[in-house]
Formats: structure tokens, C-alpha cells, sequence
């Protein structure tokens, strides 16, 4: 399988391989909108890839929703690496992801709850990877202080959940607490607390 794979992806045109690694960089499934910052090409070059690998039968499309292959995920990845590009492509999707979140702190009313529960919701599995390659990957601050990379342990899971955790509930009470009204009897109903009698 592996050599028929290899072969699929030497006939591909240039930019369409570069479209399929930065794709290996991610985990479930990208937006189309934000496959081209992934792979540093511009929209149209995206959409043609996008095209050319799904007549390939190297990726899958489910409504705006890309995903490489599972049995095409592993020769991807280990292309990424050969290619030189892990480091940066990696490094792209989690500023993408980070200026997405950016932007709903900047102006939380610009982007209504239930929509960035979709939006997390959909790009759950690369927030999990962005944030343990960042924390726990090469260069990440482990690497840095220890000289230890755990980016491929069962400890790295742990602690990626541990902080993604800690990051929804920090949101979700934050969101709640700039909702409470400021006199403080309308503010302990809105956190269940009943009238006193």
C-alpha cells in the first residue's frame, strides 16, 4: 500500500504535494478556508490542490471540511518531516488557531456563543494537537528548559487535555462573569442563588 501511496504522490504537481503535507500537519479534518494559511499558498492555489487531490482520492471533503486519508496520513506526515517543513507548517496552523481565539477575545460580541462552540467543536482535534506540539513539541517550553520533547507520549496527552480543560472552563466563566449584572443580588440569581426572604 504504502509504494502504491508513494507513487500516487510523485505524479502530484507541486503545490498540490505541499497542500497534502500541510493537510498531514493536521488532526480530523481543516476548514478550506484555512487550509491555504496552513500550506502558505494563496486561496486559489488551495482550491486547485483541493481539487487535483480529491480526483486523486487522496483526501475526503465533507461540506466545508478537508481531511486527509487515514491510510494516507502516515506517508504524509513522514513527508512533511523529510520535507523539512514540520517545524513551520505546524507552527502555521497553531497561529491560525490562535488568531481565530484572538479574535473572540478581542470582541467577544463579534462571534455569539453558540458559533464558537461550533467552530471549537469542529477544529477540537487540532486545537488538542496545536497546543500539545507547542507545549510539548521541539522548541516547546519542555524542550527548551528540560531538552525533553513528550510530543509522542501518553504524558503529552495528559497534560494537552489537562490544559485545553482549563482553557474552556476559564472561557466559560469568564463569558458568564461579564454577563452578571453589576448589583449584587441580580448577580448571585444569575449564579442560582434564590431571593432572600
Amino acid at each position: 500500500m504504502s509504494s502504491t501511496i508513494a507513487w500516487s504522490y510523485e505524479l502530484l504537481p507541486p503545490d498540490e504535494r505541499c497542500v497534502l503535507r500541510a493537510l498531514g500537519a493536521t488532526t480530523g479534518s481543516i476548514s478550506a478556508a484555512a487550509l491555504s494559511e496552513v500550506a502558505a499558498v494563496s486561496s486559489e492555489t488551495a482550491a486547485r490542490a483541493v481539487n487535483g487531490l480529491e480526483a486523486a482520492s487522496l483526501l475526503r471533503r465533507r461540506r466545508d471540511r478537508l481531511a486527509v486519508l487515514e491510510v494516507v496520513r502516515g506517508f504524509v506526515e513522514e513527508q512533511l518531516r523529510n520535507e523539512g517543513e514540520e517545524h513551520a507548517v505546524r507552527d502555521r496552523l497553531a497561529s491560525w488557531l490562535t488568531g481565530i481565539a484572538e479574535r473572540d477575545v478581542d470582541d467577544p460580541e463579534a462571534w455569539p456563543e453558540p458559533e464558537i462552540s461550533r467552530w471549537m467543536e469542529a477544529e477540537d482535534a487540532n486545537l488538542r494537537s496545536a497546543l500539545r506540539w507547542t507545549l510539548l513539541g521541539p522548541g516547546g517550553p519542555l524542550d527548551s528548559w528540560f531538552g525533553a520533547t513528550l510530543d509522542r507520549t501518553p504524558a503529552a496527552i495528559v497534560i494537552a487535555h489537562v490544559f485545553f480543560n482549563y482553557a474552556v472552563v476559564v472561557r466559560t466563566v469568564g463569558g458568564l462573569w461579564a454577563r452578571l449584572d453589576p448589583r449584587p443580588e441580580e448577580a448571585a440569581m444569575v449564579l442560582g442563588a434564590s431571593r432572600l426572604p
